[in-house]
């Protein structure tokens, strides 16, 4: 989903329905929030989540990755 300007906050709570997503990149996505991160934070087998250029998240989403039970190797 890399670069996916219309991938929301919405779509990330869909896409967490897969429980079984290993790796997810939603680099330069500009329109999610904190919202997206803690929905995927909910993916206990996610090991690789990449969101670089994502303006809108703060801090509380890698607050919500350091305390989630997903099994994160990379960030």
């Amino acid at each position: 989903f890399e670069g996916c300007g219309r991938f929301t906050d919405k779509a990330a709570e869909s896409l967490a329905a897969c429980r079984h997503l290993h790796t997810v990149n939603l680099s330069r996505c500009d329109m999610l929030t904190d919202r997206a991160v803690e929905a995927l934070s909910t993916c206990p087998d996610l090991q690789s989540l990449h969101f670089e250029s994502c303006d809108k998240l703060t801090d509380k989403a890698a607050d919500v990755l350091t305390s989630s039970h997903c099994q994160l190797l990379r960030m």
